[in-house]
């Protein structure tokens, strides 16, 4: 099994989405993100992940709530 592991998205859309890409093209089928994706608008680019995903809050999580309720559906 291959798993990508990212932290620090920081809200810079082009980093998540290169980081995502190439986890999709290396056939990662677990996408482990270890904090700091910071807002909720992130969450569309992180989506685009082929597998499953596991988000961690990090010291600087934002809108943690929001996050929460739209990862739940």
């Amino acid at each position: 099994m291959h798993i990508a592991i990212i932290s620090d998205s920081h809200d810079h859309i082009p980093n998540l989405v290169r980081a995502v890409n190439r986890a999709n093209k290396a056939g990662a089928e677990v996408l482990i993100h270890c904090g700091d994706l910071i807002s909720p608008f992130m969450l569309p680019y992180l989506h685009r992940f082929h597998g499953q995903i596991h988000l961690i809050y990090g010291n600087n999580a934002g809108d943690q709530h929001l996050i929460s309720s739209r990862c739940a559906t």
